[in-house]
């Protein structure tokens, strides 16, 4: 390694370099021990190799990286926190209160919003990859993936849409009353959707518009919305704020026969929920008020969260159903059922039929605000209905 002075970045810390490959000159760290670190992968992609003809990788200018889309020159490979893999660390609203998310928005009452990071800069820092990446890797640049934040535009913006988007996101971070937009129009390409904190007059999603979509997450959507979600091709579905129609959500579950999970937060419209898929691993109920009866097949659940489900008088685990028929040879379900039931107030049937599943309460709960304790306490004292 030769001493390059302070002039470019360290592959392994990011921090100033002083050493570079003194056999490609395009590799650059702080100190030896990071030198000795990065080696191994470096040495299968040391510039001075590719010169010779060796094998592709990140001294390769004429090679494109699969996770920066930038070329293979030698330096460092840095792909940013996908908007659309952000998660939210909470929210808050209450009448016509301003809604927020935590993880996101540090302004309040319309103060100027301001973005909160913790953690790594970077999603990704290391290596380019000049070969194919596995499908599970979300550590590069997403190709047809779009974000829409919310304006005066935002209606002609979805219009616009190309069919090839692959995942779109509409939101706001503070909530947006100002615009009422629509979403029903034709994406056959569309696996991943999140829509947040915008004022939607109409949203539909079938097999027509949206053949492929996979994973859903809704985040205060108006209960004045037409809302029509029937897809088959659900895996993955998250509800945050909803007290509309019941029957939107009965048809979101009745139509996911493959679901894997389910998460959601403050629902407050629907008394009973079925869930019925044999691919379920994960329903996860918090602060579902009104939610008196549960029935679930679900022969792959794994965990189940009913915390600050307050009304919650009867769980039932149905023993046959026309899903069984296309259970794989030889399925086993999990070996225990672990359960999260902080600040719940279960009645008799509930509780048996969690004893005879063989609950595991060792589940971890959610933070929350004290009044959640309260409110399980009141309930469990006057006996009372939904909060």
């Amino acid at each position: 390694m030769a001493d390059t002075g302070p002039k470019k970045e360290c592959a392994v810390c990011a921090q100033p370099s002083t050493l570079s490959c003194a056999n490609c000159a395009k590799y650059d760290v702080r100190v030896r021990e990071h030198q000795q670190q990065g080696w191994k992968q470096h040495k299968g992609h040391c510039g001075a190799k590719h010169a010779a003809g060796g094998s592709s990788g990140s001294g390769d200018a004429s090679k494109v990286c699969a996770r920066c889309l930038g070329a293979c020159d030698g330096t460092p490979c840095r792909v940013e926190h996908p908007v659309h893999l952000r998660q939210d660390c909470g929210a808050m609203m209450g009448g016509a209160m301003m809604k927020w998310d935590y993880a996101e928005v540090g302004a309040k009452d319309g103060a100027e919003a301001k973005t909160r990071t913790t953690g790594a800069r970077w999603y990704y820092q290391g290596q380019h990859s000049a070969g194919r990446l596995a499908d599970g890797d979300e550590r590069r640049v997403a190709l047809n993936a779009v974000v829409l934040e919310a304006g005066a535009d935002i209606q002609a913006r979805i219009d616009a849409l190309p069919e090839t988007v692959t995942t779109l996101t509409i939101c706001s971070g503070l909530y947006d009353h100002g615009n009422e937009p629509t979403l029903a129009r034709r994406l056959p390409q569309l696996k991943t959707l999140k829509l947040k904190n915008v004022a939607f007059s109409q949203v539909t999603l079938n097999a027509t518009l949206t053949p492929r979509l996979r994973s859903l997450t809704m985040k205060n959507v108006p209960e004045s919305c037409d809302l029509e979600v029937v897809l088959t091709s659900l895996r993955d579905v998250s509800i945050q704020f909803w007290g509309g129609d019941p029957q939107v959500l009965d048809d979101v579950l009745a139509a996911a026969t493959k679901l894997q999970t389910f998460d959601s937060y403050k629902l407050w419209s629907n008394s009973e929920l079925t869930f019925a898929s044999n691919k379920l691993e994960s329903i996860d109920l918090h602060r579902a008020d009104c939610l008196q009866s549960i029935r679930i097949w679900a022969p792959s659940l794994a965990h189940l969260s009913v915390q600050a489900c307050y009304s919650l008088e009867d769980i039932e685990f149905l023993r046959t159903h026309e899903l069984a028929a296309s259970l794989p040879a030889g399925h086993r379900p999990p070996p225990r059922l672990m359960v999260n039931s902080e600040n719940a107030c279960q009645g008799r049937r509930a509780q048996a039929a969690l004893r005879a599943r063989g609950a595991d309460y060792s589940a971890p709960a959610y933070d929350a605000m004290p009044t959640e304790a309260m409110f399980a306490g009141m309930h469990g004292a006057f006996g009372g209905g939904a909060f």
